[in-house]
């Protein structure tokens, strides 16, 4: 898919990383629980612009995009962009940070963990050995689109704030259809593909990305008991 998009004055980018906005803003999303399609009601900054952001996609955010965004967190440019820091956040990262489990959802219950930070159920918890990204959660693989590498009832350790890079395993949205998945991104310049790894799903094994994807997480671990 293409990222073009009209020039526009932009902020110096010393010390800028498209990882520092990815995360912060991503931060900044869910500590106010907000999903993006509200984000980009209130600030009118279009759906996906803040898709290509949040997935890394965007290394230069033209101020038309960020003035708006940091007035509505209540911030200044410089921490929406990691230059200042936001004490809030950081709070938030060291309590994360502490944490060395995550809950095992179900594919239903995945889109709402990670827009509204869901707290009202009581998950299974799996234990991780490194710390990660506030949000984070395991999910257990459901279908053979991924086989043989990852087979049904692995269990997937999903970083929610890492940023997914070419060959990353991703769990992905698919706008078109709002359905949950699981697949490997593939990146060749400007343009996004997700693939599944089974022959058998060769009918639909490379599909171009489109701008109302939503990355959710990049798989980090995954797990599985051989044994009955």
């Amino acid at each position: 898919m293409s990222y073009a998009s009209k020039i526009d004055k932009v902020v110096p980018m010393e010390n800028i990383t498209t990882m520092h906005i990815n995360e912060i803003l991503s931060e900044l999303m869910f500590a106010k629980r907000i999903k993006m399609i509200e984000l980009a009601h209130q600030t009118g900054v279009p759906q996906s612009t803040l898709s290509r952001i949040l997935a890394g996609a965007t290394t230069q955010p033209h101020r038309s995009s960020l003035e708006p965004l940091a007035a509505f967190f209540r911030v200044s440019v410089n921490q929406l962009v990691g230059k200042e820091p936001i004490p809030s956040l950081q709070r938030l990262s060291l309590s994360a940070s502490q944490s060395l489990s995550v809950p095992l959802l179900t594919w239903a219950q995945v889109d709402s963990w990670i827009t509204l930070g869901d707290t009202t159920e009581a998950y299974e918890m799996v234990q991780v050995d490194k710390a990660l990204g506030e949000g984070s959660f395991a999910v257990t693989v459901e279908d053979a689109a991924m086989e043989p590498q990852f087979s049904r009832g692995a269990i997937l350790i999903v970083d929610a704030k890492r940023t997914a890079k070419d060959r990353s395993f991703v769990i992905v949205k698919l706008g078109k259809s709002d359905k949950i998945v699981f697949r490997q991104l593939i990146t060749d310049g400007i343009n996004f593909y997700l693939r599944s790894l089974s022959p058998d799903f060769s009918q639909c094994g490379m599909t171009t990305m489109t701008d109302d994807d939503n990355i959710l997480g990049v798989v980090l671990q995954v797990r599985k008991d051989y044994l009955e």
